[in-house]
């Protein structure tokens, strides 16, 4: 819609550009504007930009999908939950905050960041949100949801002598006899 008498006009530009003066200019890539606009918006945190879309809001951004977060504006992606916190159920996330599920003992987030499963083999969980772990370069450790490592032990650890490097780790196993059901290491 124009309107000009004489020197004053007004322009409603149609969504995805802006009006200035008599005409009508596109947004730049990654902003937005609503219908009869002067001005581009940027997607607001909790929201990434669609690339090549232009139009109003509803076009140009998507809110961050359940796991990932975003907190700064004009953001081209968002970001999954840290490691060993997840985030099982709001859309829309504009702080790691949302990430406020610690997986357990022996769980690492999934690759979503949507829910928490057991470590895979090769890999070990030693505390709530920690995520899961690689074993050391050259061991591996061939179960799953595994919450202990010794590195002070080779396959045999119950036949060995420590070494005196290895002497803490190994009171901490032994002064609590549950743990040693729960004991695994990397080989």
């Amino acid at each position: 819609m124009s309107f000009d008498i004489g020197t004053c006009s007004l322009t409603s530009c149609p969504a995805g550009e802006y009006g200035v003066g008599s005409g009508c200019f596109d947004c730049d890539a990654g902003k937005f504007s609503g219908e009869g606009s002067n001005s581009c918006s940027s997607c607001p945190a909790g929201k990434h930009i669609n690339s090549g879309v232009t139009g109003d809001e509803s076009s140009v951004c998507s809110n961050c999908s359940i796991g990932k977060y975003v907190e700064l504006d004009a953001a081209d992606s968002c970001l999954f939950c840290p490691a060993g916190k997840i985030n099982p159920d709001i859309t829309g996330a504009s702080s790691v905050s949302a990430c406020s599920v610690e997986c357990a003992i022996g769980e690492g987030p999934s690759s979503d960041s949507t829910r928490c499963e057991s470590c895979p083999r090769g890999t070990y969980s030693p505390l709530a949100g920690s995520g899961c772990l690689e074993c050391g370069r050259g061991k591996y450790l061939n179960v799953t949801g595994a919450s202990v490592i010794l590195l002070a032990f080779s396959a045999h650890w119950g036949s060995l002598p420590l070494r005196k490097e290895h002497r803490h780790t190994a009171r901490i196993v032994l002064m609590g006899a549950t743990l040693l059901e729960r004991v695994t290491h990397c080989v």
